[in-house]
């Protein structure tokens, strides 16, 4: 029995870190205005458009970071995925706008005001909950 317990605690552990990083099969994609010609973003390419790496897509507009205001799922995914706490991507975010290296982010509060975010800035994107009503300017972004 003991040796039962153990095997499939140990199955369930490594079902449960057998995803790569910020793989979309927990919920949640990153949103980008349908212009935006980037197909899928690295795990380091998100974390550079995120903490001021990257000041401007290859169209030319430039990056603008949605964020939530609060620890949140979609804030610890886009942390998770790039490697981060949620509090560490939160800090560098912030070090790099008191820099100058970036703008600031604009606060989402919901899915809903992410792809509404996206609509309206062809620089944007963010982390929205899948099942999120999407328009044609607006466009899911796989991270691989």
């Amino acid at each position: 029995m003991p040796k039962r317990i153990l095997a499939t605690t140990l199955a369930l552990y490594l079902l449960s870190t057998a995803a790569p990083a910020g793989a979309t099969d927990d919920g949640f994609f990153v949103l980008c205005h349908a212009s935006n010609p980037i197909a899928q973003l690295a795990p380091a390419d998100l974390k550079k458009a995120l903490t001021g790496g990257t000041r401007q897509w290859t169209n030319g507009a430039v990056v603008q970071v949605g964020l939530p205001s609060s620890e949140t799922a979609e804030l610890r995914f886009v942390a998770d995925a790039v490697g981060l706490s949620a509090q560490e991507l939160l800090s560098r975010v912030q070090q790099q706008v008191f820099k100058g290296e970036m703008k600031r982010p604009i606060v989402v509060r919901s899915s809903a005001e992410c792809a509404a975010l996206v609509r309206s800035n062809v620089g944007a994107f963010c982390v929205a909950a899948k099942g999120t009503a999407l328009t044609p300017d607006v466009k899911p972004i796989p991270v691989r």
